[in-house]
């Protein structure tokens, strides 16, 4: 035996295509469009809608913001789904299991198909700055800016550039940053109909 059950869910009528996780809980995107958020005995704590149908890729990346001199923790939360849309959550989850939508934005058509890929590429977490590539059947590569303004008031995206792939069918992205004698670099991998390795400008 390789393994032992920590938890496990309950029956649910959707299947998950995408999950991740943290030191505290387990965050999945189903078929339905939502976003399911567990603790790690597999008990349900949030589930809140992103997408129109499945939702294909995920980033999540704990934060402390501060609000009138409390520190607070939130979760901010970027999926991309069948309705090819991009949406950015910021939950704010306490120990006490207790998990709310603080925030939400949403980018319609940012490809025309399928979002089935994310990374982050850049953070900047000490003044809330990101830079993240996306990816999709219809084969383009996105790089795009996400700001938290005014202590995650308001969420800005915008995009920064775009590139071809000839990788068909794309369904996965992955990132990785590498240093050498000329400084940091970032690559990304897309994997669908083959394989093909890019450097992000």
């Amino acid at each position: 035996m390789i393994c032992c059950a920590v938890g496990t869910s309950q029956q649910f009528n959707n299947c998950f295509l995408t999950v991740k996780v943290d030191g505290e809980r387990i965050y999945s995107g189903a078929t339905d469009g939502r976003i399911y958020v567990f603790d790690w005995s597999c008990h349900l704590l949030h589930s809140f809608i992103a997408h129109q149908s499945g939702v294909n890729s995920m980033i999540t990346r704990n934060l402390q913001l501060s609000s009138a001199g409390v520190e607070k923790t939130v979760v901010l939360v970027i999926t991309g789904g069948d309705d090819n849309a991009i949406t950015t959550t910021l939950l704010s989850c306490v120990r006490d299991e207790k998990v709310t939508v603080a925030n939400r934005g949403r980018l319609e058509n940012v490809h025309s198909g399928q979002v089935t890929g994310l990374e982050l590429i850049q953070a900047d977490d000490r003044h809330h700055e990101y830079e993240m590539i996306s990816a999709s059947i219809d084969q383009r590569l996105f790089k795009w800016q996400l700001k938290l303004v005014d202590g995650a008031a308001d969420l800005r995206c915008e995009v920064m550039g775009a590139s071809l792939t000839h990788v068909s069918d794309v369904s996965c992205l992955a990132a990785y940053e590498e240093e050498d004698c000329s400084g940091v670099g970032k690559l990304c991998v897309i994997g669908g109909c083959g394989l093909a390795s890019y450097r992000v400008m």
